[in-house]
């Protein structure tokens, strides 16, 4: 089964990208429940534009954007490193963590 197809232009998919930033934000600022922000998934050939557009609309929003690429990352890089405190063994924060402010764009790119 194939799936729909919807071609945007770049100047409307970046605003859409900025409303859906001011929109979480404000959902943030109203400490709303995680159902209530939108997240979008942009689909496409690779080197269309993706990770710029959402760099690009975060940028022009004022807001810091934080590009996780999972496939690139060793596990440790999202769960942090063990640690032995008193015999146990516990997960420092990772370091990705303390780089995310209550505003940042948070993007997940090359989920393929």
């Amino acid at each position: 089964m194939s799936q729909p197809s919807t071609t945007i232009r770049v100047k409307e998919a970046k605003e859409m990208m900025k409303s859906v930033i001011s929109y979480n934000i404000e959902c943030g600022k109203r400490n709303s429940q995680a159902t209530e922000f939108i997240v979008p998934f942009l689909i496409g050939d690779p080197g269309i534009g993706k990770t710029s557009l959402v760099n690009q609309a975060s940028k022009e929003m004022e807001v810091d954007c934080e590009t996780i690429v999972p496939v690139a990352m060793d596990p440790t890089d999202m769960m942090g490193l063990p640690v032995i405190d008193g015999g146990n063994t516990t997960w420092a924060p990772p370091e990705l963590l303390f780089r995310i402010k209550p505003d940042t764009t948070i993007f997940i790119d090359e989920l393929t």
